[in-house]
């Protein structure tokens, strides 16, 4: 009797089991096939903590590429649009290209960089930090995992204003829009670097006057007044360019280029050319056209062209347009020539370098004789007049800064790539110099790349004078600094590859 009662109560207990078992087994027989990748990779991230999804996304096992793009451009009704360093204002009708976001998502599988493209004048602190903020907070990603370039375009908001405001809220929106866009559009990829030659393009942006002297653009109109010998010297002619390879999707191409985005003499606002951005957008959207591509294009140098300085003989095009069409023109040539590179593990850096601001006109003054006493070629010095105006203005500018200022650097590198960002206006020679220190096969050098610390000449540049040395903030030396900072940096990224 005793092992009967003992029998009955162990089938007793047994069937609470073979419910819950049967019970499993429903769930399990009419579970989605998107409710077990979740599981899945719920079990993934409990194996290995460290692995990133990023969100909803998967990330494709190997190198892979996304691309994403959202037009920003204001409305006539909104957007008035602050130009020629905010002394003139016009509305969005005068826009001759339409203004965009442009990202680049590139994965190795475990780790994800986004490379974006701004059409906006500079990329201030402001922006910088609350961009990478939302990229931190909705997708995980690292703020020096976040690259912002801008094509430096003065037709885009900027200043102060309501204006501004909601033109940076809608790029900060773009942000949030692409990155989920590119990051959806992930595929595994093949990676190829090209380089062309941009000769008659662009030139550094002063002249050599009959007399001997340099003369900027902002000192006078020199090619309509003073018959230039010509212009001092050619800019970097180097375009570089990356295409992934992704079968089936569309291939992305990137551009750099060591130039400045350009007054257009052929498009007037309130009687003055207007530097925009519409050299770039003619690039970007010939080679799609062309191509049936994607493009992004990232800003290398300032300095450069101004279509007001043209001398014939020397520049081969009259306007914008016809030199983002030639430029465009030569992003195809390079792409025939190319050269097969490897991905790796994606790393980013910011670092800062701590430098001298130059305050005091005398002090500027006496720096510029100094150099001109040693200069083979002599710079005249205009004590009155246009550069008087920037003068003051620039001093002023700086009368509330530190003795001091850190200047923040950027650096992503992925296998053979490197991209090198400092927070002003690089010129070529800066962007030249970053090119033949670092070792890897295509390097991006780019200015305007989070922070607005104006102008950065090269100390070569300094004994000329003119609007970029006069208007720098900083002493002569500080771009050799920056340029050491990158080189050192990314040169231990790769090392440590």
């Amino acid at each position: 009797m005793k092992k009967i009662v003992a029998m009955l109560l162990a089938l007793l207990m047994l069937l609470p089991l073979a419910a819950c078992s049967s019970s499993l087994e429903a769930e399990t027989a009419t579970a989605t096939p998107e409710t077990k990748a979740e599981e899945k990779k719920t079990e993934q991230n409990k194996e290995d903590p460290l692995k990133k999804t990023y969100g909803p996304y998967d990330l494709p096992e190997g190198f892979s590429a996304g691309f994403a793009r959202v037009c920003v451009s204001p409305s006539i009704e909104d957007f008035p649009v602050m130009t020629n360093g905010g002394s003139e204002k016009s509305y969005g009708y005068s826009l001759k290209s339409d203004l965009y976001v442009t990202c680049v998502a590139v994965s190795d599988g475990e780790n994800v960089a986004l490379l974006y493209g701004f059409d906006m004048k500079f990329i201030d602190e402001y922006f910088e930090k609350q961009g990478k903020k939302l990229l931190q907070e909705k997708f995980g990603i690292p703020a020096e995992n976040a690259f912002f370039n801008a094509t430096h375009s003065h037709t885009a908001p900027h200043g102060e204003g309501t204006a501004v405001t909601k033109y940076i809220r809608d790029c900060l929106n773009g942000i949030v829009t692409c990155a989920d866009e590119a990051m959806r559009d992930l595929a595994v990829t093949r990676i190829y670097t090209g380089r062309g030659d941009t000769t008659g393009l662009a030139f550094v942006r002063r002249y050599l006057m009959p007399d001997g002297t340099y003369m900027g653009i902002h000192s006078a109109n020199a090619s309509a007044h003073l018959q230039p010998v010509a212009h001092e010297s050619e800019a970097d002619p180097e375009l570089r360019t990356i295409r992934f390879d992704r079968g089936d999707k569309k291939d992305i191409v990137m551009v750099n280029w060591q130039c400045h985005v350009a007054s257009d003499a052929s498009f007037k606002i309130g009687g003055r050319g207007v530097v925009s951005a519409d050299l770039v957008d003619k690039l970007r959207f010939t080679v799609e056209e062309d191509l049936d591509v994607h493009c992004a294009y990232f800003n290398g140098a300032a300095g450069n062209i101004n279509m007001h300085s043209k001398i014939e003989g020397e520049q081969k095009c009259a306007n914008t347009d016809e030199v983002g069409t030639a430029a465009a023109q030569v992003v195809k040539e390079a792409l025939k020539n190319e050269t097969e590179v490897q991905g790796g593990t994606i790393k980013g850096h910011i670092s800062t370098v701590t430098c001298t601001v130059r305050k005091d006109v005398e002090e500027r003054r006496a720096a510029h004789n100094a150099a001109d006493e040693a200069a083979t070629v002599k710079q005249t010095y205009y004590p009155t007049g246009v550069q008087s105006k920037y003068d003051e203005m620039h001093l002023s500018e700086r009368a509330g800064l530190p003795a001091t200022q850190d200047i923040p650097l950027y650096a992503i590198s992925f296998g053979d790539i490197a991209f090198a960002g400092g927070s002003y206006e690089m010129c070529d020679g800066s962007g030249m110099e970053i090119r033949a220190g670092v070792p890897y096969q295509t390097t991006f050098s780019c200015g305007y790349t989070g922070g607005a610390n104006g102008y950065m000449p090269t100390d070569d540049m300094f004994p000329h004078g003119e609007y970029e040395v006069y208007s720098c903030r900083y002493v002569s030396g500080t771009a050799e600094m920056c340029v050491a900072e990158l080189v050192r940096v990314l040169t231990e990224m790769k090392s440590a590859s």
